[in-house]
């Protein structure tokens, strides 16, 4: 599976940097770089893995590829909201490895420039300013712009991995 930015191989870094996809979650607007995103799929029902941390609900079969599938509010404590028509998967790449991460709407893909970046707030409601690399603002909207390799912790990112393997092979 290649990164969607992969495909094209006239696009230098310096096109890609400050392009972001924005999405909503739990009634926000977040903003992850492009450059991490492999794809947006619609959502489809996953098969659940009983090991996985509580946010990670499951994982899906995408073209070969067993995905591990995190909901993105429940990530940051929020309660799982109802999946609609219009909730979708952000199939992202972190440190060599796809995560899924289901939110409730993919907006658009922006580019934000430096001075439209703020630094981030040491806390905003329950996403650790750790996670934020600045609030965006393009066309009157504020996005937070999440660090989506930091979202999952590395511990966390090699026990999924693991129970993947194991779920693997007993399937």
């Amino acid at each position: 599976m290649k990164n969607i930015t992969e495909n094209k191989e006239d696009i230098n870094k310096q096109e890609l940097e400050n392009t972001f996809l924005t999405f909503y979650s739990y009634n926000k607007l977040f903003g992850i770089k492009i450059e991490n995103v492999v794809q947006i799929i619609s959502y489809q029902p996953v098969s659940k893995i009983p090991e996985f941390p509580p946010y990670a609900i499951g994982v899906i079969n995408l073209r070969g590829e067993v995905v591990p599938i995190i909901d993105f509010c429940m990530r940051f404590g929020e309660k799982q909201k109802e999946y609609t028509e219009r909730t979708c998967i952000i199939v992202t790449k972190i440190k060599n490895r796809y995560i899924g991460f289901i939110v409730e709407a993919v907006d658009e893909v922006i580019k934000i420039e430096d001075d439209n970046i703020s630094a981030p707030p040491k806390i905003m409601g329950t996403i650790p300013g750790a996670y934020l690399m600045g609030i965006g603002m393009k066309n009157n909207k504020k996005a937070l712009l999440i660090n989506i390799e930091k979202v999952i912790m590395d511990d966390d990112l090699n026990s999924i991995s693991e129970e993947v393997k194991q779920w693997k092979k007993q399937n």
